[in-house]
């Protein structure tokens, strides 16, 4: 195990470093997902998280949540009953992240979430 002074957590060593990534903007402004390349174990994915999902707090709670499993997020666009959205991470943490969007805040509904992989 290990300690990463600016979480304050501790972390198992085969993970930390899928968590170290070049400091270069991951996204650019296309819809093609990140700009650096990723190691082979990640995948991008972009999910459809559909149901009532218009409250102004999803987005910066899913942000929120991404950070946590240390998956890349972008949020491409969101209306009152989508958001579409762009992860990067290992596929255990992306399934991870599914499951907290399904159980999500209490002032969103979620119905389903449709994932498709993105060419890596």
């Amino acid at each position: 195990m290990a300690f990463l002074p600016d979480r304050g957590r501790l972390l198992r060593p085969d993970l930390i470093s899928t968590m170290c990534w070049r400091k270069v903007d991951p996204w650019p402004h296309s819809r093609e997902g990140p700009a650096v390349s990723t190691p082979a174990h990640f995948r991008s994915e972009r999910f459809f998280i559909l149901g009532e999902v218009q409250s102004e707090q999803f987005p910066p709670w899913i942000q929120r949540h991404a950070d946590r499993l240390g998956l890349r997020c972008r949020i491409d666009r969101q209306d009152a009953d989508k958001i579409e959205l762009v992860l990067a991470g290992p596929e255990e943490l992306l399934d991870a992240m599914e499951m907290a969007c399904l159980l999500g805040p209490i002032q969103v509904w979620v119905d389903e979430i449709e994932r498709r992989r993105l060419n890596n």
